[in-house]
């Protein structure tokens, strides 16, 4: 799970969410807002994991929106595991897709709003994470 970050033509950013099956190199899930909260990231993960119970660890940075979320990681029965301080080589497989999708998607075209970011770079989601 990793936030990545867009500016938008008027430079606010915008901040894409994506949670990524490290077994089968699949987006689970992706979401794109301007404000993430707690409560908004407790939903994605909602969202993600409806009744799934195969998942047993979940990956992140040491963002403070990452760590407030360990108790709801408890209750739907998935470890948190935290990476080491400046050590993004602990998530690379996710590093490695967002690089794939600021080469191909946001290094060429300025997002307008959200709306336009998530038509822009997720008309295809599997195909980046496959790259």
């Amino acid at each position: 799970m990793d936030f990545l970050v867009v500016p938008t033509w008027n430079f606010r950013p915008l901040y894409i969410l994506v949670l990524l099956d490290h077994g089968r190199r699949i987006i689970r899930h992706f979401n794109v807002t301007s404000h993430p909260t707690g409560e908004w990231l407790r939903q994605q993960l909602r969202k993600a994991f409806p009744s799934d119970t195969t998942i047993r660890y979940l990956i992140h940075d040491r963002d403070p929106i990452f760590t407030s979320l360990k108790p709801f990681l408890a209750a739907l029965g998935i470890e948190g595991k935290v990476t080491a301080f400046r050590s993004p080589w602990q998530n690379g497989i996710l590093e490695r897709m967002n690089g794939a999708l600021r080469s191909r998607h946001l290094d060429h075209v300025i997002a307008l709003d959200e709306n336009h970011l998530r038509r822009l770079v997720f008309k295809e989601p599997q195909a980046i994470a496959m790259a």
